[in-house]
């Protein structure tokens, strides 16, 4: 986490970085900052590999449970296929399940929404390896 947020130091306008810290927040459950950094990477014109996955997770923060339709929740059961893993995902459903009064089928969903742990957190800190610049190769001020 601290090389992402040391490359966000270097590279702010950097929708790649952006995009990265964006998914390590998500994977942590910490939806606001998530939504922060994969807005900010996905205004950006650039392109980068992980666009496509940072849109569907900034799509899926803006469901909310207790107005989700037919369609979300059907997009939702649908992305859980390929993602069985994903906490914000698997925490929407449960929410959804319990306002439908579906409360064992929301129990037995939530345990799966685990920590994703340092693995996966650490895939994105090296996909930035290759964007951190050091400051060395930084003109120094006046």
């Amino acid at each position: 986490m601290s090389l992402l947020q040391e490359s966000l130091e270097k590279q702010p306008a950097s929708a790649e970085v952006q995009m990265h810290l964006g998914m390590v927040y998500y994977m942590m459950e910490d939806e606001d900052l998530a939504r922060l950094h994969l807005q900010l990477a996905l205004s950006s014109h650039e392109d980068y590999p992980g666009k496509a996955e940072a849109r569907l997770c900034l799509d899926l923060l803006g469901i909310d449970p207790a107005t989700a339709t037919p369609a979300q929740r059907q997009m939702l059961d649908s992305r859980l296929q390929n993602n069985p893993h994903d906490p914000v995902l698997l925490t929407r459903l449960a929410a959804i399940d319990e306002l439908h009064g579906d409360s064992a089928k929301a129990a037995d969903g939530l345990p799966k929404a685990h920590h994703p742990g340092p693995a996966k957190l650490e895939s994105h800190a090296q996909a930035c390896r290759p964007l951190f610049r050091p400051a060395s190769r930084y003109p120094q001020g006046p």
